[in-house]
């Protein structure tokens, strides 16, 4: 049984990411803090149309954020440990610190976008969303592919945890699924009314989990391996 150190050996990439993205981010809100008058109110969220519509205090625009992100890596790091399945999580980890990563990065970029929107910049909320969200959804695609069956990360359904086979072929689908999703969200937020947008957003996401999930069933039921529910 590896102990706790080596299990966390194989997480330093993603840590590392999480933990330099973290110090940028609160440095960027320590610098755009001093620019804004003490009562100011920053746009904390926008709608679909790209305009604010609820602000907050100085804290909450300029800490929320990175807090979050602190949460996040706190459990990224917390739940492989007590994963049931860690040797597949290990076996898997090229794949899982990428993801990882990558989500770490785009809270960063959504940062970003709202610190400059604070200062005033001219910024298109919904076109940099979109594009972040579908570069995140393309890299998912690029590597759910490769990680193998566990509790924690990928599409968990009763009958992927209990077949292999099902496992692999629901994320072999899943890859292909997310990087349609991903191209479709980034081009049609460049393109598209902000409307249409969430449209294919609320629409893609439901379809791909419905679709995986009917999947997912039909690649278990054939497995003559499989472990009864």
């Amino acid at each position: 049984m590896e102990n706790e150190q080596n299990k966390f050996e194989v997480l330093r990439p993603a840590v590392t990411v999480a933990i330099l993205m973290i110090i940028l981010m609160l440095i960027a809100s320590a610098f755009v803090w001093q620019k804004l008058p003490g009562d100011a109110r920053v746009a904390v969220h926008w709608n679909i149309a790209g305009q604010p519509d609820r602000y907050g205090s100085k804290f909450q625009g300029l800490m929320l954020m990175p807090l979050v992100t602190v949460a996040m890596m706190i459990v990224m790091v917390i739940v492989p440990l007590i994963e049931p399945r860690y040797r597949h999580i290990k076996s898997s980890m090229k794949a899982y610190n990428i993801i990882l990563s990558s989500i770490v990065l785009l809270m960063a970029f959504l940062h970003l976008i709202l610190l400059m929107a604070a200062l005033g910049e001219p910024i298109n909320i919904m076109k940099s969303v979109c594009l972040g969200i579908g570069l995140l959804f393309i890299l998912i695609g690029n590597y759910s592919g490769k990680i193998r069956s566990n509790f924690f990360i990928g599409i968990k359904t009763p009958w992927t945890l209990s077949s292999e086979l099902s496992w692999h072929k629901t994320h072999r689908l899943v890859s292909r699924l997310f990087i349609i999703l991903g191209m479709a969200i980034g081009l049609s937020g460049l393109f598209l009314p902000g409307m249409i947008v969430f449209v294919i957003l609320l629409c893609g996401v439901a379809g791909l989990l419905a679709a995986v999930t009917l999947y997912s069933y039909f690649v278990w039921k054939k497995d003559p391996h499989k472990k009864s529910l």
